[in-house]
Parts: C-alpha cells; sequence; structure tokens
C-alpha cells in the first residue's frame, strides 16, 4: 500500500516540537530586544549627558533660570517628542520618557524611565540616570521594580559602569506594569 499522507501522529509530533522551540525561544527574543532597547536609551542619554556639559561649559544658569529641553541639545533628536506641559525638560519616545533633573542652579542630571506602553507615564520596569557633581564627576544608576527585564537590563549595566540601586527597602520608585 503506497499512502502518500501524514499521519496524524506524525502532525502531533512536528506541532509538539515547533511549540517546544518557541518556548524556548520566545524569552530569550523577549530579553534580546529589551537590552536592545535599554542600549538605544542608554546611547541616547549619554548623548544626553554630554550635551548638558557642554552646555553648562557655555552657559550658566541664573537663580531660577530655566532653559527648555531643546536649547540644553546641542543635536537634533527624533523618535519622540517634548512634553512643554511639564516644568523640566521632558522628551517622550514610544518606550522611554526622558527627563532632565533641574534646579536653581541649573540641570544636573539626565533619566531615562522604561514605559510599560505609549500612553505609560513612564513608571514602568526600570530606570537609569546619569548625574553630573560639582566637580563634573558622573554617577550612573539602574533603578529596577525587581520585573525580570529590569534586573536583567540593571545586570547588563552594571558590565558598563552603571550602580544597580532598588532603592531603600526595596522601595526604587518604579511602580512596574
Amino acid at each position: 500500500m503506497n499512502n502518500k499522507a501524514f499521519t496524524l501522529i506524525e502532525l502531533l509530533v512536528v506541532v509538539l516540537i515547533i511549540g517546544i522551540l518557541a518556548a524556548v525561544a520566545l524569552p530569550q527574543y523577549t530579553k534580546t530586544v529589551e537590552r536592545a532597547k535599554a542600549s538605544e536609551a542608554q546611547i541616547t542619554l549619554k548623548a544626553m549627558v554630554d550635551s548638558l556639559q557642554r552646555f553648562a561649559l557655555d552657559n550658566s544658569f541664573g537663580a531660577g533660570e530655566f532653559r527648555r529641553g531643546e536649547d540644553l541639545l546641542d543635536f537634533d533628536i527624533s523618535g519622540g517628542a517634548w512634553d512643554t506641559s511639564s516644568s523640566f525638560p521632558v522628551y517622550n519616545t514610544k518606550d522611554f520618557r526622558y527627563g532632565a533633573q533641574c534646579a536653581a542652579s541649573g540641570c544636573y542630571a539626565w533619566t531615562a524611565r522604561r514605559k510599560c506602553g505609549e500612553d505609560d507615564p513612564a513608571d514602568g520596569l526600570y530606570a537609569f540616570y546619569w548625574a553630573i557633581n560639582k566637580d563634573a564627576k558622573v554617577s550612573k544608576v539602574c533603578y529596577t521594580n525587581s520585573s525580570s527585564s529590569g534586573i536583567n537590563v540593571c545586570e547588563m549595566l552594571k558590565a558598563q559602569g552603571f550602580l544597580s540601586d532598588p532603592g531603600p527597602s526595596g522601595d526604587s520608585g518604579i511602580s512596574g506594569c
């Protein structure tokens, strides 16, 4: 008997193999995508910090004087929009919310908070920041809400000189999704 069709068992075995491969590959793919997004945010954040340092060398802030985010940056940034309703420079993209922390003496740090979605206020998975003190020393810290992707990203950033800080008693101010 010459039968050229697949049996039900053969089809089930193929579906099972595909399911096992997907179960193994999907978490790794998700982790890789998240690390790529964090790397992109880190590059943008580094460019913002460098721009802020150049701005601070060229200009001085008077008491209470404030500069718009667009004015602080000496490069074009794309992929998002400035939030003009904020009292500090805030730039929103699909995945991150970048913000400058400013005082009367000027802006001294940029933060990048990972959003849970496009409409999220950015108290999501993790955040990292670069702070510049009076001696032009840069501090880099990664905060997480203890989510697996947040921990993964902060672990990756440790190798690049970031400190990992869950905050006091594990409270990082990152609420999660």
